[in-house]
């Protein structure tokens, strides 16, 4: 039994314990790609982590340089390899 359900009441102590249970459950469950994109704002180069899923997704992230929001789209091929696209929030896909 994992000590994260909601019928488990945590204490100070655990809730740390709690919550490193759960990001090394998600992280395993999930694959994390780090890449770098360019911001269809300003132009500068950014690294990223984006959480690759069995299913397409698109998800807005704020720049780190000019804080302009940037809309990822990140496809799944049939052999299971992402491509990441990004685009301005007034772009069209």
């Amino acid at each position: 039994m994992i000590p994260c359900l909601p019928a488990w009441r945590p204490n100070v102590k655990s809730l740390g314990y709690c919550i490193f249970v759960m990001l090394v459950w998600s992280l395993c469950m999930n694959d994390l790609l780090t890449t770098d994109i360019s911001c269809p704002y300003c132009g500068e180069a950014i690294e990223v982590m984006v959480e690759v899923l069995e299913e397409s997704q698109e998800y807005i992230e704020d720049c780190q340089v000019c804080c302009r929001p940037i809309v990822f789209n990140v496809e799944m091929a049939f052999d299971g390899s992402p491509s990441i696209y990004v685009r301005s929030e007034n772009d069209t896909y």
